[in-house]
Formats: structure tokens, C-alpha cells, sequence
């Protein structure tokens, strides 16, 4: 036993997981949130929160971190036996769940990009030749279907433009890990599904939209001020009532690791998909080359 954050905590191998029981009665809906590591397994970590009827804050129900592989049992193995046990059919990830229209291309002969009959590609086509950077020239370097995503590129001249692509090719592991995630779960519970956001596109949604500091949303994962930038974000939400006060010594140890930061912004992005406070793909295509959920910009 750990004395962690006060309250009862359980000391798995190399992982660490906590439960936290207050005030709330049983008619609770639950959020989960996962950041997924890649070849370093120890830096997955799973935040759950929890909100009751009558109430508009969203107070914490469980923390797991450090979720290595323990000798025969693979890291995947046990995030499976957590999510199992969780009244839940979906999460959220910040991991892509889709490759690049070239990556998901089943045709067997390739006309070239510019006679690809794939209509994200033309998508993509028409969006180079229609949004440039707000103050910049337009860009040199075109679009390649073989590496950027529909998303990246009908949001890089928009407040996003400074953020890193939601795909890229040093991602790759973290693709492979979610989807075989989501084939395990819907072997468990057919229609599990597992939704994607990214934490630098979240943050620069809420400082664009919501007035929280860009500068630490900008910077919560440097290593000398991130886990103080990471608590002004923190209590930007609480000041909010986004999140429940009484839980203020748990959000501070939330805030002390960066990964269980970004699992915490993953369970909170489920919490607005469920409640429908997320921007939604705009149409089918959009949809199937993935969707990266970032909060409406008003709620």
C-alpha cells in the first residue's frame, strides 16, 4: 500500500493505479482517457472521470499509470483488463486511428496524386490550392497523400497551424497499438469504439477559444516549467467548474506527471463527445480519413 494523493491506492508490478470515492451518488456516467506510449510501454496511462446527475463538475474516479509489460502479460493485456471492467463503450486516445489516403489504399495500380480517384485526395488537391497561412505566402512544398492526413491539412491555417501534424511517420507504433486496442475491446463488447483527439490541438483550442494561457498550453510538456504550466491549465478548468474543487489535491498530482496530464485531456474531450461539445466532421470523408475530436469553440 502507497499513501497517494490520501486515499487508497493498489501496487501492481510497475504500475500504479488509484480510486477515489466522494460525495457522488450511484448514478454516475464515467469518461476514459488513455495516453497511448509507444515503444516504452511504462509511459501509458489511463485517466477515468466521473459525473453524477445534478451535478456540472466532473470529479476524478480512477489514475493508472506506469502500465508496462509484467513478464508474460504484455502492456495491451492489462489496459484490456481495465477498460473490461469499466461501464463504458468508447474512449478517446491520443493516438491516430487512421494512416494517410495512400496508407489506406487498397487500389492495385496507383494513376499518381494528381489522377488519384480517391476522393479524399482531391479533398486534399482542392484545400492546397484554397487555404494558405493567414501572413504567410503559400506554402512551397505541396500536399503528399503518402504522409499528411485530410485533417492536417484543412486545419493548418487555422489556430492550429503552429501545432505538430496529428499524424506523422514517428507515430506509426502508436497507430498499430490503438487499432489492435479497438479490435480487442469489440472482442469483448462488439461496438466498442475507441475515438481520437490530440492534447497540442486541445490546448490550442482552449487557448484560442476559452482565454486559458498560451503559454502554458503551448508549453506543458517542457521539461524546466511543465508542471507548472500544467497546473495553471488545471486551474483554469477548475475556475471554470469544468472540473470539481474538492478534488483540488488530485488534479494536482494529475498535474505532476505528463502522461496522466494527457490521459486527463483525453477522458475530458469523451466527456464533451458525449455531451455533443466537440467540432464534428463535417462530412463522411472526413470521418473515415480520421477525425481528430478538438471542443466546439463554444459551449
Amino acid at each position: 500500500m502507497v499513501d497517494f494523493l490520501g486515499e487508497s491506492i493498489m501496487k501492481q508490478g510497475s504500475s500504479t493505479s488509484a480510486t477515489f470515492k466522494k460525495k457522488y451518488g450511484p448514478t454516475q456516467t464515467f469518461h476514459t482517457g488513455i495516453h497511448i506510449s509507444g515503444s516504452n510501454s511504462l509511459r501509458t496511462a489511463i485517466v477515468i472521470l466521473k459525473i453524477a446527475d445534478g451535478h456540472a463538475s466532473l470529479g476524478l474516479e480512477a489514475v493508472y499509470e506506469k502500465i508496462g509489460s509484467i513478464g508474460s502479460q504484455f502492456s495491451d493485456d492489462r489496459l484490456v483488463e481495465i477498460i473490461r471492467h469499466q461501464r463504458t463503450t468508447s474512449l478517446f486516445v491520443d493516438s491516430p486511428l487512421t494512416l494517410p489516403p495512400c496508407g489506406m489504399c487498397q487500389r492495385s495500380i496507383c494513376p499518381g496524386v494528381l489522377r488519384c480517384e480517391d476522393l479524399s485526395v482531391a479533398y486534399m488537391l482542392k484545400l492546397d490550392r484554397t487555404k494558405t497561412v493567414v501572413g504567410k505566402k503559400r506554402n512551397k512544398r505541396p500536399i503528399n497523400p503518402q504522409s499528411q492526413r485530410l485533417w492536417d491539412v484543412n486545419n493548418r491555417a487555422s489556430y492550429f497551424k503552429d501545432c505538430e501534424a496529428s499524424y506523422n511517420s514517428t507515430k506509426i507504433p502508436l497507430y498499430i497499438r490503438s487499432i489492435a486496442l479497438q479490435k480487442r475491446l469489440q472482442a469483448i463488447s462488439l461496438g466498442f469504439k475507441i475515438y481520437e483527439t490530440s492534447v497540442p490541438h486541445v490546448l490550442a483550442s482552449l487557448s484560442e477559444n476559452y482565454g486559458f494561457s498560451k503559454e502554458a498550453c503551448s508549453h506543458h510538456k517542457c521539461f524546466e516549467s511543465g508542471a507548472k504550466n500544467r497546473e495553471i491549465i488545471m486551474r483554469e478548468y477548475m475556475e471554470r467548474a469544468w472540473i470539481d474543487c474538492e478534488y483540488e489535491i488530485e488534479w494536482e498530482r494529475v498535474c505532476r506527471s505528463v502522461d496522466l496530464f494527457q490521459a486527463f485531456i483525453c477522458a475530458w474531450m469523451h466527456s464533451l463527445f458525449i455531451r455533443g461539445y466537440v467540432e464534428p466532421p463535417p462530412s463522411e470523408v472526413f470521418a473515415e480519413q480520421g477525425w481528430v475530436f478538438t471542443p466546439s469553440q463554444t459551449f
